[in-house]
């Protein structure tokens, strides 16, 4: 569901071309506002599969991190 970067870049000229006083018709602006809230919402998805990720590594890190310990008191307790 990513927005295509054609897309993206359609949205940055219409905007761009208000700046040069060029006048959008209430049609251009609602789509214009649609294509912003879907690349809002493309945004927050990234950032929650990003955090997905993040808990994930972390989570490993602490499953490594107490194999690491069982096996150094194994160790400790075969000596």
């Amino acid at each position: 569901d990513e927005l295509p970067l054609e897309r993206i870049e359609h949205m940055e000229d219409k905007i761009e071309g208000l700046d040069n006083g060029r006048v959008i018709i209430q049609r251009d602006f609602d789509k214009l506002e649609t294509e912003l809230q879907e690349a809002c919402t493309q945004i927050f998805g990234f950032q929650r599969e990003q955090i997905r990720h993040h808990e994930e590594i972390v989570l490993t890190r602490v499953r490594i991190s107490t194999l690491e310990m069982i096996i150094e008191d194994i160790q400790i307790r075969h000596r």
